[in-house]
């Protein structure tokens, strides 16, 4: 997980952070991006070290769940409009 911190903006506000997710070989992806948000909004449950989606469970380690979501883009899209409904909950 990187960090990154904007000190100075001309039209923005300043000293705002993100964190994003970088995979060791292949940089920024979406699919992991996807994962910590899924996970951070609840929207992917850890049952010990079992994520688990609506009661079925994926894989053992968030981190087997990148590729998994590569290899399923039905998932990913799903995971992706949960988050979008849950984020836009959250600013209205």
């Amino acid at each position: 997980m990187v960090r990154i911190k904007c000190t100075k903006n001309k039209v923005g506000i300043v000293n705002r952070e993100v964190s994003v997710e970088f995979t060791y070989g292949m940089g920024y992806t979406i699919e992991a991006d996807v994962a910590s948000s899924a996970k951070r909004l609840g929207i992917l449950e850890m049952k010990g070290s079992w994520v688990t989606y609506k009661g079925t469970t994926l894989v053992q380690g968030i981190d087997n769940l990148v590729p998994m979501l590569f290899d399923n883009p039905d998932l990913l899209e799903d995971l992706k409009s949960e988050i979008a409904e849950r984020t836009k909950k959250e600013t209205e």
